[in-house]
């Protein structure tokens, strides 16, 4: 197979399902971190794994990447078990797990042949550079690694994982610790490899907007347990917002509103918040309502799709 970088991968003889697991769980002593967990990632796509801190994101990757045991449940990669074809499995995944593991006093370029000897393929400077120049590293190809930005170092982590050629790329988290431009460079990494390269890429996050941005299915983890698992567009509702407002009289604000029998849900939180779910676009119709009934609007905040929804799942006190 060619690099990775110059081949797109074709689906013609791949499973349906590129990753499937049935009930996995992980326990340490009492502390159950996955439970029953089943998931299922389809070919060529970006799938988000979504869940706050500790929810058991790294945990699952860790089993997936045979890097640590589950306690029970089975993983299947590329139509094939884990347990009985680890090496055949792992040959085929590139995996960015946490901050990349990476010898700061070696170059870039010389950290990339280390690895791709180590995955035992036979990498020419053509290659190397080629592959440093689409993390988009091949100018500071020859500078030492412990001189390179955080950002610097998870791209060359991701050139890492790819100078292989594999199938599935799994991205624990790629964006952490960067600024707003390290994420944007990861994000059309994180694309391209999907649309242009044929792909598939898991990602797991708890920033919210950059799982939305760049997946095409999602499962949120809560507490080790699936939330929900779906395409993101099946799952991302328009119609069911969620605005925040803060009034002079919540209690007047939600009596007038409910009189106009909105296509809406009205909580009310304290004498002066109510939180609506609705569309978006009926954001201004409710402030010329509650304007013309000298009702004073002090402050509104309107979640994006995906926020809402993943803190109607999570939040102890969401709006059911």
């Amino acid at each position: 197979m060619g690099p990775f970088l110059f081949s797109p991968f074709t689906f013609a003889h791949m499973p349906d399902c590129i990753l499937r697991t049935h009930s996995l769980s992980k326990s340490f002593g009492d502390f159950r971190a996955v439970q029953d967990l089943n998931i299922e990632v389809r070919p060529g796509e970006v799938y988000g794994f979504l869940g706050q801190n500790g929810a058991g994101k790294s945990t699952t990757l860790r089993m997936v990447l045979s890097l640590i045991r589950s306690s029970s449940g089975s993983i299947e990669l590329f139509g094939k078990s884990l347990d009985k074809e680890r090496k055949y499995i792992l040959s085929r995944i590139g995996a960015v797990v946490e901050k990349p593991e990476l010898y700061g006093y070696l170059s870039a370029y010389k950290n990339l042949e280390i690895f791709a000897r180590m995955s035992g393929i036979r990498a020419d400077r053509q290659l190397l550079m080629k592959t440093l120049n689409w993390v988009g590293l091949e100018s500071r190809a020859n500078d030492p690694v412990k001189v390179y930005s955080q950002g610097m170092k998870q791209r060359l982590g991701i050139a890492v994982a790819l100078v292989h050629d594999p199938e599935l790329i799994i991205l624990d988290e790629p964006t952490n610790g960067l600024d707003p431009q390290g994420i944007s460079d990861i994000r059309n990494m994180i694309l391209d490899l999907s649309r242009n390269k044929g792909k598939t890429v898991i990602v797991s996050s708890h920033l919210l907007s950059e799982i939305e941005q760049v997946a095409d299915s999602l499962l949120i983890i809560h507490k080790g347990k699936k939330a929900v698992e779906g395409k993101v567009v099946d799952l991302l509702r328009p119609e069911k917002s969620r605005v925040e407002w803060w009034v002079s009289d919540s209690d007047r604000a939600l009596s007038v509103l409910h009189e106009k029998n909105l296509a809406a849900e009205f909580t009310r939180v304290d004498m002066t918040k109510f939180i609506a779910v609705m569309p978006a676009a009926a954001t201004a119709e409710v402030n010329a309502l509650l304007v013309q009934h000298q009702i004073e609007v002090q402050a509104i905040r309107s979640m994006n799709a995906l926020e809402a929804y993943f803190l109607s799942l999570t939040s102890e006190h969401a709006v059911q």
